[in-house]
């Protein structure tokens, strides 16, 4: 496979559906040329390469930092090169021609701030130690499979409020045939309040549904009205594959509007009993 620099997930003759709802989103079922994903997907790490207390954790969602992958050799060439593509300033510029109007809509507060266009905010790698305006990360991560009852790796959420923008390549392993692990976008009711980052259910609609599949992608904008969950996965020894693409900063860009602490009692009571 030859190392083509315009061969990111978010390059200029991808096939691309553009949407705003529920929020803004880009997704892609065909999004890295077939060479280009065939190579990244049989060179995946092995579960044993994740940090982990052995590899039978149940459900667990196990990670592997960009700054890793390209600080240690036992990572493949491509995989290198994927996370210094994803991490580089033509990449922020990428994100930037994609969803401009809606960043520049979302944090205009923070363009004031920082005193220059979003095109000319400095880019550094997350967990590099280099100073930077924003900051982009990359990382590989795995949910493992699990032996119980069906469940959701998460609820509905919003990222952390450092988070400008979320990206995710899935790599489904062709011989896992486990429904779920699908990404499910909401769109917030009227009134809505949070406990931290969680969303209630009945305070939310799922509107869209991105499915988890071989070389699919869907990159969006985060924000209070960016609310996602991933699916139930029954029980099966296949592993979730994806790729963690983020755009961070140093401090929150936003704010939720919080429930009322009596409220917030209620909430954590009602999921814990029902062991959700």
């Amino acid at each position: 496979m030859e190392f083509d620099p315009h061969r990111r997930v978010l390059r200029p003759y991808g096939a691309y559906a553009f949407s705003t709802f529920p929020f803004a989103n880009v997704q892609s079922s065909s999004c890295l040329p077939e060479d280009q994903y065939e190579t990244l997907s049989a060179t995946f790490p092995e579960i044993a390469c994740f940090p982990q207390n052995g590899s039978a954790a149940d459900r667990a969602v196990l990670r592997i930092p960009s700054s890793r992958v390209l600080a240690e050799p036992g990572f493949s060439e491509a995989w290198k090169w994927f996370v210094e593509q994803h991490t580089a300033q033509a990449f922020w510029l990428q994100i930037l021609e994609t969803f401009g109007p809606q960043l520049h809509a979302g944090f205009q507060q923070i363009e004031r701030r920082m005193g220059r266009p979003m095109k000319r905010w400095r880019v550094a790698r997350l967990g590099s130690g280099e100073p930077g305006d924003v900051y982009l990360g990359c990382d590989l991560v795995v949910n493992t499979g699990a032996t119980g009852l069906a469940s959701s790796q998460d609820k509905p959420h919003v990222d952390p409020a450092t988070r400008l923008w979320t990206g995710l390549l899935t790599l489904r392993d062709a011989a896992d045939a486990a429904a779920g692990g699908d990404l499910r976008l909401y769109r917030g009711l009227e009134g809505l309040r949070f406990d931290a980052h969680r969303a209630p259910r009945n305070g939310v609609i799922h509107e869209v549904t991105a499915r988890y599949a071989a070389n699919a992608f869907i990159g969006f904008v985060n924000g209070p009205q960016a609310i996602h969950s991933v699916s139930m996965r029954p029980s099966t020894p296949h592993v979730r594959r994806y790729v963690d693409l983020v755009v961070e900063m140093d401090r929150p860009a936003f704010e939720l509007p919080q429930m009322h602490p009596l409220r917030r009692s209620w909430f954590r009571l009602v999921h814990r009993q029902a062991g959700r």
